[in-house]
This record gives C-alpha cells, sequence and structure tokens, in this order.
C-alpha cells in the first residue's frame, strides 16, 4: 500500500492491519480503545515522531535526480532562496533536498511554514519563531495569488529576520507567480528545469541494467516525477503478474495503463447500462486484491447503499458471477482474490466513477464505512477501502467526506483508519491545511470523544509536528486539557516530547503566561524542563514567574511533592518571585517545602524578602524552624 509523502512530491509505503499503522520506524498499535503510538527503546509512549518525516526525507534523497540548474550549493550559508520552474520540475522535492543536503543534514531543524494563520488577526509568518539553525519551507505553489499578494510585506520581513536570526529559508513559487514578490526576494529566484525523465524512472524502478526505449523516452518527456513514480509503480506491479518478463514489457504495460485506461473505463460504463453490473464494476474497482467473498459482501452493501432493485428469480437462473466478471474484465487469480485483467483499471474506473457520477459520493462515503465492518472484508482490504476513497476525495476537494468519516471510525471500532485518513490528508500538498484546521477545531471540543482524542494525538504527533511543529503545540496543548485523564496525559507527553525535541520552551511558556491557566495546565508546567540559560532569559523568566505565581496562588501544598522537590532543586528564587512577595503565599510554599525536605535550601530566600506587618492567625516561616 502506498501512501502520500510528506514533500508531496512522491509516494511512500505504509504498513497497516488492524492492530498496527507503520510509518517508516513509526508503529502505532490499536488496541481496543485508544490508539498507542509505540516507538522502538524508548519510553511507554510517542517516540519523537521526527523519524517519520526523517525516512520520508531520506527516502526523497533515494531517488531524488537533481533539475536542470538546480543550486546545490545555494544555501551553504545561512539565507534565502526562491526556487520557481514548469510544473513537473520537482520543486518541492528539490526545495527539500537544498535545505537538507540531499538528506544528509539538518533534518530536526526542518519544518514548513504555513501560508495563512490560525487566526485572522494574527500574522502567517511570525519572524519571533525564528531560531538559529532553522530550515524552512515555504511552498506558495498552490496558494491563490491574492493571498500571496496579501504576504509579501509578511515575506519580505520575515527573509530579513531568516539572514538575521542565522537560519536557512527557500520559497517555492510557480513560474506565474514570480511578479507577486517583493523585489528583494525577486532577486533571489532562482529557476530550475525538469529534470531528465530516464533518470527518474530508473531511481524508482530501481533494477538498473536496462535501457529505456524511444517510446518510452518519449512518453517520459511531458512527465512530472510524481507521473513517472506512477509508472514505475505500475511497471513493478506488471512485473509481479509476469516475473519472467523484460523490463521493457513491464515499461510498456504500464505505459498502456496510463495512457489508455481512462478511455477504457469510459468504454467499460458505456458498454454496460445495467445499475447491477455497473455495481459489480464499481465494487470490484475499489477492492481490487480483495478477496471474492468480500466482493460479493461488498457488492451487496453497495446495491442497498444505492438503493438499486434487487435481482429476482432463483439464485440458479440467468448468470451466475464467474459470467458475470468475465463479461466486465475481471478474474479471480489463484488466491481466489479479484482483480481486473487491465493493469491499472482498476484505477481508471474509480476515478471515472468518481468524475461522472457525482450525486453517489455521498453514498459511497457511506458504503466504504459500512464495507469495512463486513466478516469478509479483512485489514488489506479496509485500509485499501480507505485510501481509495481518500486518493478521489482529495482530487476533488471535499476535504468534508474524510473528516466526517474519520471523526466516525475515529470514535467507534476502527480508529485504525481515522487515522490512516487524517495522515494521508495531513500530508497532502493542497488540502494539508484544512485537515490541520479540522484537528485544530476537533482539539477544542468539549464534545471530542477520548477515543477519536487519541487518535488526534498520534496524528499531530506524526502528520502535524515533522512539518508544523507550532501548529501540533497548539493542537497538542488543547487536547491536554480533555475531560479524560488518559487524553490528558497522553497528550501532555506527546507535547513535552515535542517542546524538548524542538526547543520550545519559550514558545509553550508564552502561551500558558498568555492564556489562562487552567488546572489541567499545572502538570504541564511541572514536567516542563527548562535549560537554565534559557530560564535566565528576561522574557522566559518572566513567563515562568506568571505561570508560578497562577499555580501558587491555589496552594503550594496542591503541588505534588515530587514536582516541588525537582522544581525547588532546580531553580528555588523562581518559585519565591513567584509569591510576589505575599507572605501567605510564601509561608505556605515554605510548609510544602518542609514536607518535600527543601525547607533549607528555601529558607535564606525567603529571610530575604522584606516582611510586612503580619496578619493576625498567619503562620510566619519562623514558627516553623
Amino acid at each position: 500500500m502506498t501512501g502520500w509523502n510528506t514533500a508531496g512530491d512522491v509516494t511512500g509505503d505504509v504498513h497497516q492491519s488492524r492492530d498496527h499503522i507503520r510509518f517508516g520506524d513509526t508503529t502505532t498499535f490499536v488496541r481496543g480503545d485508544h490508539v498507542t503510538n509505540l516507538f522502538y527503546e524508548m519510553r511507554r509512549k510517542r517516540r519523537e515522531a521526527r523519524l517519520v518525516a526523517d525516512d520520508h526525507v531520506r527516502w526523497l534523497a533515494e531517488r531524488f535526480v537533481p533539475p536542470g540548474r538546480f543550486p546545490a550549493h545555494a544555501l551553504t550559508a545561512p539565507g534565502t532562496v526562491v526556487l520557481t520552474g514548469p510544473d513537473g520540475a520537482g520543486l518541492r522535492t528539490a526545495a527539500l533536498m537544498l535545505l537538507t543536503r540531499n538528506g544528509e543534514i539538518g533534518l530536526t531543524e526542518l519544518r514548513e511554514l504555513a501560508d495563512r494563520a490560525e487566526d485572522d488577526d494574527e500574522p502567517a509568518l511570525d519572524p519571533a519563531g525564528i531560531a538559529e539553525g532553522d530550515r524552512l519551507l515555504l511552498d506558495l505553489t498552490r496558494t491563490e495569488a491574492e493571498r500571496v499578494d496579501r504576504l509579501r510585506p509578511e515575506l519580505e520581513a520575515y527573509r530579513a529576520a531568516v539572514t538575521t536570526g542565522r537560519a536557512r529559508l527557500v520559497v517555492v513559487v510557480r513560474l506565474d507567480q514570480r511578479h507577486l514578490l517583493a523585489d528583494s526576494l525577486a532577486e533571489l529566484v532562482v529557476p530550475v528545469d525538469p529534470p531528465p525523465g530516464d533518470r527518474v524512472l530508473e531511481k524508482h524502478l530501481g533494477l538498473g541494467g536496462f535501457e529505456v526505449p524511444a517510446d518510452i523516452r518519449e512518453h517520459l518527456a511531458g512527465a512530472s516525477p510524481r507521473e513517472i513514480a506512477e509508472l514505475a509503480r505500475l511497471a513493478l506491479e506488471a512485473r509481479e503478474a509476469d516475473p519472467g518478463g523484460a523490463v521493457v514489457t513491464w515499461l510498456r504495460a504500464a505505459k498502456a495503463a496510463q495512457v489508455r485506461r481512462d478511455a477504457e473505463a469510459a468504454e467499460l460504463f458505456g458498454k454496460h447500462q445495467d445499475g447491477a453490473t455497473r455495481a459489480l464494476i464499481v465494487v470490484a474497482a475499489f477492492l481490487s486484491g480483495a478477496s471474492l467473498e468480500a466482493l460479493v459482501q461488498s457488492e451487496a452493501a453497495f446495491r442497498d447503499q444505492v438503493e438499486l432493485p434487487g435481482e429476482d428469480g432463483h439464485a440458479l437462473d440467468g448468470d451466475y458471477l464467474a459470467e458475470r466478471m468475465a463479461r466486465v474484465g475481471l478474474r479471480a487469480g489463484g488466491t481466489r482474490t479479484v482483480s481486473f485483467t487491465s493493469l491499472g483499471l482498476d484505477r481508471a474506473v474509480r476515478t471515472h466513477f468518481w468524475t461522472y457520477f457525482p450525486d453517489l459520493r455521498d453514498q459511497l462515503s457511506d458504503w466504504v464505512w459500512s464495507a469495512v465492518a463486513l466478516r469478509e472484508v479483512d485489514d488489506g482490504a479496509a485500509t485499501n477501502l480507505a485510501a481509495r476513497l481518500a486518493e478521489l476525495v482529495l482530487a476533488t476537494g471535499r476535504v468534508d467526506h474524510l473528516t466526517s468519516l474519520a471523526l466516525r471510525w475515529g470514535s467507534g471500532a476502527r480508529p485504525d483508519l481515522a487515522l490512516r485518513l487524517l495522515t494521508t490528508g495531513l500530508r497532502h500538498p493542497r488540502w494539508s491545511w484544512a485537515f490541520r484546521r479540522h484537528v485544530y477545531d476537533r482539539s477544542r471540543s468539549s464534545e471530542l470523544s477520548p477515543r477519536y482524542a487519541q487518535v488526534l494525538i498520534t496524528a499531530c504527533a506524526v502528520a502535524i509536528a515533522p512539518n508544523w511543529p507550532t501548529q501540533a503545540l497548539v493542537r497538542l496543548h488543547n487536547l491536554t486539557r480533555h475531560h479524560d485523564s488518559e487524553v490528558r496525559d497522553e497528550a501532555r507527553q506527546a507535547l513535552l516530547d515535542l517542546v524538548h525535541r524542538r526547543r520550545f520552551q519559550r514558545r509553550l511558556l508564552h502561551r500558558l503566561a498568555e492564556r489562562d491557566l487552567r488546572p489541567e495546565d499545572h502538570a504541564t508546567l511541572y514536567d516542563l524542563d527548562v535549560p537554565p540559560h534559557v530560564a535566565r532569559e528576561n522574557s522566559t523568566r518572566r513567563n515562568l514567574i506568571t505561570a508560578w505565581s497562577r499555580v501558587l496562588a491555589a496552594g503550594a501544598r496542591a503541588v505534588p511533592s515530587a514536582a516541588l522537590h525537582r522544581w525547588l532543586d532546580r531553580d528555588p528564587e523562581l518559585l519565591v518571585a513567584a509569591c510576589a512577595g505575599r507572605w501567605p503565599r510564601l509561608d505556605d510554599l515554605y510548609v510544602a517545602a518542609r514536607a518535600s525536605g527543601d525547607a533549607a535550601r528555601l529558607r535564606p530566600l525567603i529571610d530575604s524578602v522584606p516582611s510586612p506587618t503580619r496578619h493576625p492567625g498567619m503562620t510566619h516561616v519562623e514558627d516553623h524552624r
């Protein structure tokens, strides 16, 4: 099975069953009521999800063919480069390779910038968020002209901040967007040409030792890297069907699948006008590779879903299943798996149906929902159903089809499929923003179910944090306020892992200090590791004092002893400062410090605080000595 690559130009392998989903080194196990991410040799919950993005970038690097005029050394020093080129130049992949020197360096610092802010009153590009060494990608190729024009002053200021902050930025624009850039950025534009198609094909096939024939070269001339990657995938599929054949034979079969299958799908629908036969064609296209039994059950469910009249008469009357399948070019292999005899026809049929039967799109989503629950539809078939529906939906932009289905699956019995839909959407080059918005909205909902919340936590760690870490921080922080304690614990762990990995202590503290600190936030503050040099910075110090003053206002004795001991051991001056000279709070802090065994280190600091006239009944530190 294939899934959208993080870079968006090619696809990468995903392995999934009912019990787990694996992206590279990341394995998510589904057990009962919740989704749990397990990462090898690390703590109990979600490990550093950057490994997912790292694997994708390295996967790209292994297959990368530099486009013509590629500025390989343009970012040896910090600065900004603007890449542009024609469709099919592989600009996004080229940008990632430029930022990471072909996947060799800077993967931890790599992140993608969004072209729009979370809130309308915030800037899309915040120079304050730039850290030294950051490697930043801003892809505007799918951004409308009006938004690019509005971004111009922000982008110009951001570019200057990148230089000052010793970071690296690659902006990717279409050829027709160049005139929308400010003059300072227009001077940095580097046009590139599409890479040689035969080299891209060789890289994706990984077979070596063959010559690309002239007719295939001609076919490659106008193809994008993604289309060439798809040609390679089809060629490898042809090899599976004909393992004794030659590479040229496989390539020509793959070319035929790309060139002729759309017309063949249209002919198939035109030839068979009756609803029963068309239902078989559609179901077989979505269940290609599934068992014969799954086809039979799913066809019956599809007919019910689209309200197709049932067939009267005895089962022994008329055409039986083998005859019906043969009539539309279906076969059942030796393992009783169903497929079309023409390579690639299943995908063409799905596309044709989605395009020319728009009135049935809602019913199709409902049918996929019901089909995955059928006894004969196994894990592989269910996952393929979800992936194939996602491919169609994302081609037309009806994101709500997928988010509503993900919500139903995630709140019910198939969180694995919900995660599949979300990660596919979050990695899509055009519609990622809409899925990130969905995760944001749901993370703030008081009605979010614990099951779906677990899915969102994993989606944040696996599919948002690698490229949009600041957005992942916001969503995970929202999820730490969930009404379910297990969700809060896992969201907090994922949040703190992200903060530690990306050195986002300043960002999180700013968020905690600027917003109302809820009781659910206290545990996040307790467990936050702030390096001493960061804690001494003026702005960070102010935010730490603000956050801790709100905690201590509720009473120091409410702070768990272990957490209080850790902070007193690390920074006792901070907690004294957070009391703001209020003796009731200082007394309470001292009593709590005695319980944690830290009174001795705290007493000199409290003694240095000016002592006001004591209120009757106030317990002073002296009374506890």
